[in-house]
């Protein structure tokens, strides 16, 4: 099972580093950016930091897989989703982690 979750979030990553919201919000010659339009943490910092602290609020991730992770450079705020397997189906929680304070806060949804 921790093998199917890692290889899930392996190719989450993948797909969301191909497909980086920031990367097409750079593109666009009309939008001015800084250094502080870029997040600060690492998108493999931010899958450690929410899934430590997903478990540290008693659940179980072998039950659970990442769907998304999103950064907001407006709110300068990641977001994660983890989607419950068949054992907990319909179960999802989202973990926002600010990029700049790295306060972390936990949505439990379904």
């Amino acid at each position: 099972m921790n093998k199917k979750i890692l290889k899930l979030s392996i190719i989450s990553v993948l797909l969301i580093s191909t497909y980086f919201p920031i990367s097409a919000y750079a593109q666009n010659s009309n939008i001015k950016t800084t250094n502080e339009d870029w997040p600060r943490l690492q998108i493999e910092s931010v899958i450690q930091k929410a899934k430590k602290y997903v478990q540290s609020q008693n659940i179980n991730l072998e039950n659970y897989y990442i769907v998304t992770i999103t950064y907001n450079p407006d709110k300068k705020e990641w977001s994660i989703f983890f989607q419950g397997n068949y054992l907990v189906q319909g179960k999802m929680c989202r973990v926002k982690i600010n990029d700049r304070t790295e306060e972390i806060k936990l949505d439990t949804l379904g």
